[in-house]
């Protein structure tokens, strides 16, 4: 029997047979979210034998237009499944016309078992193969000023990846770079050791705002949006393609940058701040680079003297400039001339096992003017959330290029095992569903210090097989206050609490002040490091904590803010202070709450006491939850703070509102 379907999806699925042409290509990013829940359904359904609920969901997919060769398909195997042999033929003949060709994974797709007796099929695989024939994959081709434009018919969506996909075929180039380095690549190139000629695709992200001489190197193809992806601004932001060397079939090598800041209601962020914050973005883009892709972004006022160290994590994955629009041009060319510095062997094989992004990325950082000796690299001298522009040693990072050897380790892949624990709306007050992890990446690791414990305890895990070394390091924080246990799967790191703290100033560097640790771990191989992969505790700001000497919170004040930059994004205004109490024997009794003009006390649970019996003891209690409220302009500013501060309250502000959320509860007291 079939099951009963929610409302919305029977809404749906009402029209689902009328005519609907797929939807366009770059508009398939925002249908990706519920093409990834139909297949999740549909798998689920297909898992459990309710082969009618998978071809309903197929069905649901179909009319949502993201990929009707997907779709079509998988309803013909739910009506192979169901023995409906006409049925599944008529709809694998839909998936064919809608570009299916995969003869080869048809012919051993177990679901299509019914089918393959009937002559009818074995024409259906025919028609794939001379399909698969008349259309191959169309490259995109420089035009003679060696642009590419990525028009809608060369160009795919992967909603496994959310990125767009597309295959490059290079022009033969023969004119030379030019610019202070070209003799050193023409003289290496004469020697057979580099080849400064080597394609390279260049991608910009902020509307050629911020755009390198791209005339100095004569073989970087550039690439082009068609109108259709400008209209919807898919040419902006981060990047979100995956290229394809058409003739080898591996990743082509794209070095790009971006000038553009995402702005919103209650941020506006650098994005390689903005991809610290968001697992996604941080996933996709750690794609990117491990698809020997590199990108270069300013981050003006997230870390500089005006702004602070306004980073939430540091992540490793871009190299981020502290500066201006166009602060980081010079980065990008550097980039170019070290590719084209590349012994050719070397450069093949990086780009053949994906490395040549995060190699590059070893190489910013080993060769800064701070990085003196081989030792440094395992210091905060070699790794800071935003490079320089003072501390770029181009020359120096190019010879680096051309020395390096073919086998080179990648950064090491981590993976958290074990945290402690810690509970919303009791230990940290937020929106519920908050937790204390924010990002966890292979390459980027990111907890925020949200709960009342003086200390976490975190156990990570290092997944690779290589033989190589790993150092752990600790870049930020107080040494007394992080300990690293290495083991023989990866590091048992513990952290003290942190308040806002100033990093001492490297040589030309900015003295700022930064609520954030970081752990990286770093792979070693055949005499060279790696890219290092970064574990990062955030502290929050916009509070202020007191432990006692046990090690005990006694206090929490929301209303204090510490010097630093408190991101709305990350934690709510919260307008009161916690006081904690404990028995004589450390027992928690649970807290008082301080707002301006009342107080309220909680169990240890987080429940509101409403009354006490003589000797104190909660009588009746009330649970409550935390709920978004709008701070209004003529709210007056607390604490003596200024109305034009940071901090101060707007007409845009909000903060956390505590609400009661269920019945009054008598406590039975022993």
């Amino acid at each position: 029997m079939m099951k009963p379907l929610p409302v919305i999806l029977f809404l749906l699925l009402t029209t689902v047979w009328q005519v609907r042409s797929e939807v366009n290509v770059f508009d398939k990013p925002t249908v990706s979210d519920d093409h990834r829940r139909m297949l999740s359904l549909m798998n689920e359904a297909h898992r459990r034998a309710d082969y009618d609920s998978m071809a309903i969901f197929s069905l649901a997919g179909i009319r949502l237009g993201s990929d009707d060769a997907l779709w079509y398909y998988n309803l013909a195997c739910a009506r192979s499944l169901q023995k409906r042999i006409d049925d599944a033929l008529d709809a694998m003949n839909h998936a064919i016309d809608a570009g299916y060709t995969d003869a080869g994974f048809a012919e051993q797709d177990s679901d299509l078992a019914a089918l393959r007796a009937d002559p009818r099929y074995v024409a259906c695989l025919r028609r794939m193969e001379e399909l698969r024939e008349k259309t191959p994959i169309k490259p995109l081709i420089p035009d003679a000023g060696n642009r590419v434009v990525c028009a809608d018919t060369a160009v795919t969506w992967n909603y496994a990846n959310n990125l767009f996909e597309a295959a490059v075929q290079p022009a033969t180039v023969t004119n030379r770079p030019s610019g202070p380095f070209a003799p050193l690549l023409a003289e290496w190139t004469r020697e057979g050791t580099a080849d400064d000629t080597f394609p390279i695709l260049y991608v910009n992200r902020d509307g050629d705002v911020s755009h390198p001489d791209l005339a100095r190197y004569p073989s970087v193809i550039a690439l082009d949006y068609p109108e259709e992806m400008v209209q919807r601004e898919r040419h902006l932001g981060l990047p979100n393609m995956l290229f394809i060397h058409a003739k080898t079939g591996t990743r082509f090598p794209v070095i790009g940058n971006s000038a553009f800041r995402s702005i919103g209601n209650l941020a506006d962020l650098s994005l390689p701040l903005y991809i610290g914050m968001e697992p996604r973005p941080l996933l996709e883009q750690s794609l990117l680079i491990s698809s020997n892709q590199l990108y270069f972004y300013p981050v003006g006022i997230d870390f500089s003297m005006k702004g602070g160290d306004r980073f939430v994590a540091h992540q490793p994955i871009t190299i981020n400039v502290a500066g201006a629009v166009k602060s980081e041009l010079p980065f990008v060319e550097t980039a170019f001339a070290a590719i084209l510095a590349m012994k050719p062997q070397t450069r093949d094989v990086l780009i053949r096992n994906g490395l040549l992004g995060t190699t590059l990325n070893m190489l910013f950082r080993a060769s800064q003017k701070t990085v003196r000796k081989r030792e440094d690299y395992l210091t905060r001298l070699a790794h800071p959330v935003a490079f320089l522009p003072g501390n770029l040693d181009s020359e120096r990072l190019i010879r680096m290029a051309h020395d390096l050897p073919e086998d080179l380790p990648g950064p090491p892949p981590l993976e958290m095992v074990e945290e402690t624990a810690t509970r919303g709306q009791v230990d940290f007050f937020e929106l519920p569903g908050t937790t204390e992890n924010i990002c966890t990446t292979p390459f980027s690791i990111t907890r925020i210090f949200r709960g009342r414990q003086r200390t976490r305890r975190y156990r990570l895990k290092i997944a690779i097989r290589e033989p190589v070394r790993i150092h752990w390091t600790l870049l930020q924080g107080d040494p007394a206050k992080v300990r690293i246990s290495p083991t023989d799967e990866g590091a048992v790191i513990e952290v003290d609490y942190h308040a806002a703290f100033p990093v001492p100033a490297l040589k030309d560097e900015l003295q700022l002040t930064t609520c954030r640790v970081d752990v990286a771990a770093i792979a070693e191989a055949n005499g060279y490091y790696s890219m290092p992969s970064i574990f990062s505790v955030y502290f929050l700001p916009n509070e202020t904590r007191v432990y006692d000497d046990a090690g005990r919170i006694r206090s929490i004040d929301y209303t204090r803010h510490q010097p630093a930059y408190a991101n709305p994004l990350i934690s709510l205004r919260k307008n009161w202070r916690d006081d904690y109490t404990y028995a004589p024997d450390g027992t928690p009794l649970g807290w008082q709450r301080f707002h301006p003009l009342e107080w309220s006390a909680f169990t240890p649970e987080g429940d509101k006491i409403l009354s006490r019996d003589a000797q104190g003891r909660p009588l009746r209690i009330r649970p409550v939850k935390y709920l978004l409220r709008e701070v209004r302009r003529n709210d007056a500013p607390e604490n003596g703070e200024d109305a034009r501060s940071p901090s101060a309250p707007t007409a845009r502000d909000i903060d956390l509102a505590e609400v009661d959320d269920g019945e009054i509860r008598a406590v039975n007291t022993p």
